[in-house]
């Protein structure tokens, strides 16, 4: 079952072109970063550059100041897609801002652009993706509990059964999470996917504007991809840190164990 499985989520992944994009698109760090881990990480790209540019400041401890609204609407993604900047939550954790970008409408479009370039599976094959993975685990963890009933009616040992019945559900659930993964990549996306990560340097590849090729390397790896220390463990500090953790105070708008914004951070 499990094979079968697999086999329908390859046969599903295959674009009507036979798996094969017709023509080489050139996607920006947004559609880079969508492909790569959806809208979450979009969400990564564009709080990063308005960090890189001042609009937002991000303190030590993770949360996050919106400091120019003008400013943060001069970024590419309000021109291309819509992105809405009004409402971006002032002095919240980096981890609220990142949701509330990534349910952002412009963000969605993003998505929708790139099932016509054959990139990403559309929502019709993932549902029937989503039906048949689950069917088929339900139809192998029935199985595996009718042979339960059947051991211990012919009061038989069931320890390999046991191994093999835990064994098909984590398989099962990994399955099924994966097909609630956005977004599900044709086997053409999966591969070029894999073109923009061997790539040595992005920005020829993609002919990019000034200044944006350098979000390619967090549209591909996230924030763990910024090259400034500081301003990458003060936005993963608003993620992986509780909110309530020790820290010093902040009053008056004051930014508490220094700032990361504009480039630089400050003690």
């Amino acid at each position: 079952m499990i094979v079968v499985s697999l086999l329908v989520r390859q046969l599903i992944r295959v674009n009507p072109g036979g798996g094969r994009v017709l023509a080489r698109p050139e996607l920006d760090a947004y559609q880079a970063g969508y492909l790569a881990g959806g809208a979450k990480r979009v969400a990564e790209v564009i709080v990063a550059e308005w960090t890189e540019s001042g609009a937002l400041r991000v303190n030590s401890e993770g949360l996050v100041s919106v400091t120019d609204r003008r400013l943060a609407g001069t970024s590419p993604a309000v021109a291309r897609y819509g992105l809405r900047v009004d409402g971006v939550p002032d002095g919240a954790r980096t981890e609220s801002v990142l949701k509330f970008v990534a349910r952002d409408a412009g963000v969605s479009s993003i998505g929708r652009g790139l099932r016509p370039m054959g990139l990403t599976v559309g929502q019709a094959r993932v549902l029937v993706l989503r039906l048949v993975t689950v069917a088929l685990v339900v139809i192998l963890l029935g199985t595996g509990i009718a042979r339960f009933v059947e051991a211990a009616h012919n009061h038989r040992p069931a320890g390999t059964l046991t191994v093999l019945f835990v064994f098909s559900v984590v398989i099962g659930l990994i399955l099924i999470v994966s097909t609630w993964a956005p977004p599900v990549t044709t086997t053409a996306g999966a591969r070029y996917l894999r073109e923009l990560r061997r790539q040595d340097s992005l920005q020829p590849a993609f002919a990019a504007p000034v200044g944006e090729a350098a979000l390619f390397g967090v549209a591909l790896l996230g924030f763990a991809a910024i090259s400034d220390g500081d301003m990458r463990a003060a936005l993963q500090a608003g993620i992986t840190e509780s909110s309530s953790s020790g820290g010093s105070s902040c009053s008056s708008g004051s930014s508490c164990g220094g700032g990361c914004g504009g480039g630089g951070c400050g003690g």
